[in-house]
């Protein structure tokens, strides 16, 4: 699976490359500790937030993406000027392609993760 996904926000069509199977599993399963962080129960927003581990994983997927002039935001100088340019888009298409890249396998992730919390 390396398929383009397109993210619009505002007038602003991004691209960003999904994941292969592999690597959506490893990707899909880090998120389990920012959203379970302890005790099995789901976290709040506002904990979600000021998880250190969330900027991370968000700038990971927005690394998949291409900006509308398909130049990579994996690129750190893109990124920089990219996001200098438009501030308020990078919270949006880091979640939004992090639900892009792993749509597919969501449902087993989430599975998977409570199944390693004996939750199943």
């Amino acid at each position: 699976m390396t398929d383009l996904v397109e993210i619009e926000i505002e007038d602003r069509v991004y691209a960003c490359q999904r994941f292969n199977s592999m690597d959506c599993v490893a990707y899909g399963t880090q998120w389990r500790p920012i959203l379970y962080p302890e005790g099995g129960e789901m976290a709040d927003v506002a904990s979600t937030l000021k998880n250190p581990s969330l900027t991370a994983m968000l700038r990971q997927a927005i690394g998949q993406c291409f900006t509308p002039q398909n130049e990579s935001l994996a690129d750190e100088a893109v990124f920089n000027q990219w996001f200098t340019k438009y501030p308020g888009d990078m919270f949006i298409l880091g979640l939004q392609a992090t639900v892009a890249l792993i749509h597919d396998f969501l449902p087993s992730v989430l599975a998977m993760a409570s199944v390693q919390e004996g939750h199943a």
